[in-house]
């Protein structure tokens, strides 16, 4: 079944305006368009298709594009694009088999057939080719051709023998003829036999010099169609050219042709990391070297278009190229994020279930003031990557960053230092998991499989390290969390129980500390799980721990280090009246406390829950589904208090939602409204800003009228700029009033409506 979305079309630009014309529950994306696979040239517009997203450039305004979920397309994890002329569409081809269209007007029509039908191969896409109104789609298991015109499929080619799939490449169309290149030769079919949906009406070429190699694309040019070989795994390539009588071989002895493409005049040639261009004579004409890796490639008259494994979309004119991508972190790989001062670190490594990392450069992206910026990887040692998380003093410009199965690396300004054992006297171990200030700004480590695995590093640039982690000997940590009692916790996603400690503000003295080691339980004395992803702190000074098995609560956290009976609870709800545990099924890997003290919660397979301040009610779940949410999967959550902005790293990439909650005052200091005044045009929220939480917040006209009424979420409110009943206001300067609920504090400001 078909849908149809209108797609939104947002500019980069247009993700940089002010906070004060984004609106509750506004979507953002921060992925990576740089690793890009193919390209497609429109009218006045240039698509690339990257390794998470797609995006254009405009020729007429020169803008770059972003097309992802979040603007109406179908999904991430684009294998192809294609652009028909006559048709005027895209076709953009996911790698699960999802196919979108979109017209010239920016309408998405979603064709979810060959993505909801089950195969026992994988729907890997390679290629598209356009010929008119038809595009051929080349799959591992076949060939499949869809009518633009009408949006739908008209047929399907298994060109296996005995009905088995066949791997096929790429396509192409000359002389009436269409031709799959396959990893065992090319397979010809006339379309003038409407049979061909039947593999005996296909036949190998055999005239050509090797009938059964692995052919990978291939193009019309000169009036011919020419094929590239690959032989030897790609390290020998040779390029034919068939003129309906006979093959030539034109282009041989070539190393690693990954595509072919033609403007009728020109032909390019793709390698690993040369794009040349040649003329009718097959000699080189130009040439430009991309040791990145050069993907796909578009050519109109004028200008060579490609797509880069590092650089985005390139263009080639005249002699000189250009780099084309979005703003966006370095690299596609998201693990976890923090938001430290003013910018969100976003850490790309990983670390596995097993104790192994995931291994990926260490590339420290940096998100502020709508900027993306990434530390000097080659200050950083060439033996290190897997960054898995960061901690900081309030200062984005100095921190500390975990580097799992390396070390610490600390970046102070534009000074980047590194600490593993070599150069700590052992004290510090390689496997550093976690770390964290305390409110002296020293900073504690967490380092797994050593007996001292808790590491202490003073203000003073002196370290220490501590056996309280003696259960934990040999294990692998993955969480430490500092909270308001200068008390930390200490965790394992590998069910070794929790440790809770406090250095009594003399960190190079362990005499004088308090710890102690336990298994979770409730009051009856039953353990709870202790495979722990993650431990908050919420306003009320509680502390929520997400588990495998759910989410539970340590309401008097105080009495563990007192020497006090504790135990923790599970926050219990009804749902379809009966009391359930919250999320108690749910692998719970994130939680984030607003300034409402509402908890956002996100999990392995059900995406982000939001609950009540003491987890008894249910507020909202965001999917994939019913939502922008790129996936299910949540993997690490960070919250910007000051402008409300939730960032949601998830298995799919980076993204942020505007929540309705900023951090909450103690007082009424500076309260305002935003925008003010409120033009014409203008659909969003008016935001009042500094208030103190659940406050009430009552809108009047001039005369003293009610027109609407609402409470805060923390520091922030917001009027939807309707009234009482739902009819939006007329033009007019409203009155904000404020208060909190015992009447104690009270602040007024004012709004100008223009309609």
């Amino acid at each position: 079944m078909k849908k149809l979305v209108l797609l939104i079309v947002l500019t980069v630009s247009a993700l940089c305006h002010s906070f004060a014309q984004v609106e509750p529950t506004s979507w953002r994306d921060h992925l990576c368009y740089r690793v890009a696979n193919s390209v497609a040239i429109a009218d006045h517009k240039v698509y690339c298709a990257t390794e998470q997203g797609l995006f254009y450039y405009d020729i007429d305004d020169y803008s770059l594009n972003r097309l992802t979920p979040i603007q109406g397309l179908s999904d991430l994890g684009i294998g192809y694009i294609a652009y028909s002329q006559s048709a005027e569409k895209l076709v953009v081809g996911y790698s699960d088999g999802n196919i979108d269209l979109i017209d010239k007007k920016g309408s998405v029509i979603n064709m979810p057939d060959l993505y909801e039908k089950d195969l026992s191969i994988a729907k890997q896409l390679n290629h598209i080719n356009i010929e008119g109104n038809l595009a051929y789609l080349s799959y591992n298991f076949g060939l499949t051709a869809i009518n633009l015109n009408r949006s739908e499929f008209t047929d399907t080619y298994i060109l296996g023998e005995n009905g088995n799939y066949e791997k096929v490449l790429g396509s192409a169309v000359y002389k009436g003829k269409i031709y799959a290149f396959t990893q065992n030769g090319i397979l010809q079919g006339d379309l003038s036999n409407p049979f061909l949906s039947d593999r005996k009406n296909w036949n190998q070429v055999t005239v050509i010099a090797h009938p059964d190699a692995k052919y990978t694309s291939g193009c019309v040019f000169d009036n011919k169609l020419l094929v590239n070989c690959e032989l030897d795994d790609g390290s020998v390539c040779e390029v034919s050219a068939f003129d309906g009588e006979k093959w030539t071989v034109v282009i041989e002895n070539e190393p690693n042709i990954k595509s072919i493409n033609s403007n009728g005049n020109l032909l390019v040639v793709a390698k690993a990391a040369t794009v040349d261009v040649l003329d009718t004579k097959y000699n080189v004409v130009s040439s430009m070297d991309d040791k990145t890796g050069v993907m796909g490639i578009a050519t109109d008259a004028k200008t060579l278009w490609y797509a880069s494994s590092y650089h985005g979309l390139c263009r080639l004119k005249s002699g000189s190229w250009t780099v084309y991508f979005p703003s966006g972190p370095i690299t596609s790989h998201a693990y976890g994020v923090v938001y430290i001062g003013g910018s969100l670190m976003l850490a790309p490594g990983g670390m596995l279930a097993t104790g192994e990392g995931t291994w990926f450069q260490p590339d420290i992206c940096v998100y502020k003031n709508d900027n993306w910026a990434t530390v000097d990887s080659d200050k950083i040692p060439s033996s290190v990557s897997n960054i898995v998380g960061f901690a900081g003093n309030g200062n984005d410009n100095h921190y500390y960053a975990s580097a799992w199965r390396c070390g610490l690396i600390e970046v102070d300004g534009d000074e980047v230092r590194f600490f593993n054992s070599d150069n700590t006297n052992n004290i510090l171990g390689n496997n550093v998991a976690a770390c964290a200030f305390d409110k002296d700004a020293n900073l504690w480590i967490a380092s797994s499989y050593t007996s001292n695995g808790l590491v202490v590093k003073t203000k003073d640039g002196s370290w220490f390290n501590f056996d309280y982690t003696k259960n934990f000997t040999q294990v692998q940590l993955n969480t430490l969390t500092h909270t308001s009692t200068d008390d930390f916790w200490l965790a394992s996603s590998r069910g070794n129980g929790i440790l809770v400690w406090n250095a009594n503000a003399t960190p190079a003295d362990g005499v004088d500390d308090k710890c102690l080691f336990f298994v979770p339980k409730n009051i009856e004395g039953e353990a709870f799980d202790t495979r722990i992803n993650t431990i908050a702190e919420d306003k009320n000074g509680e502390i929520w721990v997400g588990s495998s098995q759910g989410v539970y609560v340590f309401r008097s956290p105080k009495k563990i280090l007192n020497g006090d009976n504790f135990y923790a609870q599970r926050p219990q709800m009804v749902v379809d009246g009966y009391y359930q545990d919250l999320l108690g099924t749910e692998n719970v890997t994130a939680i984030v406390v607003d300034g409402g003290n509402r908890k956002w919660i996100g999990t392995e397979k059900h995406g982000l829950f939001v609950v009540s301040d003491d987890g008894t009610t249910q507020l909202a779940q965001y999917t994939k589904q019913n939502s922008y949410l790129l996936s299910d999967n949540i993997m690490s959550l960070a919250w910007d208090s000051d402008l409300g902005w939730l960032y949601i790293v998830t298995d799919k990439g980076l993204q942020s939602v505007r929540i309705s909650s900023t951090q909450r005052h103690s007082e009424y200091t500076n309260v305002f409204a935003f925008p003010n005044p409120v033009e014409p045009n203008y659909n969003g929220y008016v935001t009042i800003r500094g208030l103190i939480d659940e406050s009430v917040v009552k809108v009047t006209d001039l005369s003293g009228n009610l027109v609407y009424e609402t409470i805060s979420n923390g520091g922030d409110a917001f009027w939807n700029l309707k009234n009482m009943a739902g009819d939006d206001v007329a033009t007019g300067i409203y009155l904000i009033h404020c208060a909190t609920a015992d009447g104690q504090h009270s602040a007024v400001t004012k709004v100008n409506v223009v309609r």
